[in-house]
């Protein structure tokens, strides 16, 4: 691990019928969510794009896709995103996975 990085770890329980994608997209939630509360540039790696792109999509119904939008787009978090760019912001990482910058 290099040194400037910052590591967080949070753990939850989960019901046993939650999905491995709603526990994806938790997980990328609370990075966000702890992100923007201590002003912390985040890239979350993630082996499920659908979840990114459920975050990504406008057209989301799923509550925790768009409370992890209200997080992005928060302007109190001063990282300048826009709904219509949260697209370029989830891009595809190397060997198949995906980055969240």
């Amino acid at each position: 691990m290099e040194e400037d990085i910052t590591k967080y770890e949070w753990m939850a329980q989960l019901s046993p019928f939650n999905t491995l994608f709603q526990a994806e997209l938790l997980a990328i939630q609370e990075a966000c969510l702890w992100a923007s509360k201590t002003n912390q540039q985040i890239k979350v790696w993630s082996d499920i794009e659908s979840s990114l792109h459920s975050i990504a999509s406008i057209d989301t119904k799923s509550p925790i896709p768009q409370q992890t939008q209200e997080i992005l787009l928060n302007p109190s978090t001063g990282w300048n995103v826009e709904s219509r760019s949260l697209m370029t912001i989830l891009k595809p990482a190397p060997s198949q996975k995906f980055a969240l910058r």
